[in-house]
């Protein structure tokens, strides 16, 4: 059986995170923090992802389910939300 995460459930994973709406969005100073953490490619690849985002977006942090980690499928990250969709994602780690 294919265990692997869809973008269904990357969703679903995401969606009550972004019917709250700002209060758990990432904000601006927290973006500038995040940016100065990373360094060379890893940088590179945010910035990129960064530069999808339009004004009216918000991005989010990601984590795949607690089980997918015991299972060395597991993740974390973030995702830009427009209009309560995933239009991009920005992993940061995976085991």
């Amino acid at each position: 059986m294919d265990e692997r995460i869809t973008d269904t459930q990357k969703i679903n994973i995401i969606r009550p995170v972004t019917q709250s709406h700002d209060q758990d969005s990432i904000t601006d100073k927290d973006i500038v923090k995040i940016t100065n953490n990373f360094t060379g490619k890893m940088k590179e690849k945010w910035i990129e992802f960064l530069s999808k985002k339009q004004p009216n977006d918000q991005i989010h942090n990601i984590s795949s389910p607690t089980k997918s980690w015991s299972k060395k499928m597991g993740y974390k990250g973030y995702v830009i939300v427009r209009n309560n969709k995933v239009i991009e994602e920005f992993i940061t780690i995976r085991n």
